[in-house]
């Protein structure tokens, strides 16, 4: 009886510590929004990420996300043909620690690289127009972040920005080698205020 009215005590101090404040949002689907306008830059920081699969046997990860910047922008990467690829910004590189072959992604090269010439993680802006829901996605994979040489098929995983503000981001991701194998919808929640 007494265990029983300390768990219940706990339940109750529990929520009423928490009613006062609002709690983490959901990590869920999003529905269709207008999209990021924060700048890319702003994404600098260290988050808890999660990931959950919504194909199969929906499973969901957690890790550590850390997000920097390498100044004004990497160079521009060469695009198709070798030339040089000035619709896109590279402006943070990072590293990512969890195990993306539990919700059936692959990271070609691994996650957990902090070299800015192939780094764990890339964040890549779009420049110019395009619609604002697709404008910041995060490539996950050292090899496939690499500047050289240019890669045109393998493995993938990308998150793409749907929501941002000061407290994290959130959207979709989706890994394939080379066609899209596993997707689902992920929440970076802030950990560090921006270096």
């Amino acid at each position: 009886m007494i265990h029983r009215l300390g768990v219940g005590a706990l339940l109750l101090l529990g929520c009423h510590h928490s009613a006062g404040r609002p709690g983490p949002a959901p990590c869920g689907p999003l529905a269709d929004g207008a999209g990021v306008t924060l700048p890319a830059e702003s994404l600098a920081g260290e988050y808890r990420l999660q990931l959950t699969s919504d194909a199969g046997e929906k499973r969901t990860i957690e890790g550590v996300l850390r997000l920097r910047s390498v100044g004004p922008s990497l160079p521009p990467r060469a695009g198709p043909y070798g030339l040089p690829d000035t619709t896109h910004r590279y402006p943070l590189v990072g590293t990512a620690d969890l195990d993306l072959g539990a919700v059936g992604a692959v990271a070609p090269g691994g996650t957990t690289s902090a070299d800015a010439a192939a780094p764990g993680v890339l964040v890549i802006e779009r420049v110019g127009g395009g619609p604002a829901r697709e404008r910041i996605l995060l490539r996950l994979g050292a090899d496939a972040n690499r500047a050289e040489p240019i890669r045109f098929d393998g493995g993938y995983t990308v998150l793409r920005v749907r929501q941002a503000d000061a407290e994290g981001f959130r959207g979709e991701w989706e890994s394939g080698a080379p066609l899209p194998e596993a997707h689902g919808h992920f929440c970076a929640a802030r950990a560090t205020a921006p270096s």
